[in-house]
């Protein structure tokens, strides 16, 4: 994927053909039973926050559909998201040279209708990850930071005084907990 100008024109003119208009349905955790989870493999921190969802979701016998964006040069296996059955990874073998992912490899999570989907990733932004977020059909869209034309319904962010990350876990933690409190 090359990144310049037209290439960043191209993409956003992508999503704006995908933008719909959409009310966002709140939901408590316990009342959803579809959850799409992305995450950016580039980001180190978002292996921690994926784990923990993972896990919490599992324990409550929600049905989860995963996808893995890895879009460096050099895609590391990492062992967390290749231990994952049925997880979709995304790399710069299967998108187009603007980002666009193949239909064939998100085609499966693209027909889910998804209660909640959650972005986990915070680092830097990738485009396949936003094109999901624009394309999936989502009740509540949840993300760990300010995403691209305010897609999420719940961003949870949170700055700390002396300008650190916040730890991932953390973050995941935080997730869930919003997502009990409603009702």
């Amino acid at each position: 994927m090359i990144n310049f100008f037209l290439t960043r024109m191209l993409q956003k003119r992508v999503l704006r053909k995908r933008r719909t208009t959409r009310l966002a349905t709140y939901m408590p955790l316990t009342a959803a039973t579809d959850i799409g989870l992305l995450v950016n493999a580039g980001d180190c921190r978002a292996a921690e926050a994926f784990q923990f969802l993972r896990f919490e979701f599992k324990r409550m016998g929600i049905r989860c559909s995963y996808v893995c964006a890895d879009m460096r040069k050099e895609p590391e296996s990492a062992p967390i998201f290749s231990a994952v059955p049925g997880i979709i990874r995304i790399d710069r073998r299967n998108v187009n040279w603007y980002g666009v992912p193949d239909p064939d490899a998100t085609s499966e999570f693209l027909k889910t209708k998804f209660d909640i989907l959650i972005d986990i990733s915070s680092a830097s932004r990738l485009f396949p990850l936003d094109y999901l977020l624009y394309c999936a059909d989502a009740k509540l869209r949840i993300g760990v930071a300010p995403g691209p034309d305010n897609i999420y319904d719940i961003t949870v962010w949170e700055n700390r005084e002396d300008g650190s990350p916040v730890p991932a876990d953390l973050l995941a933690r935080n997730i869930v907990k919003y997502l009990t409190t409603i009702k």
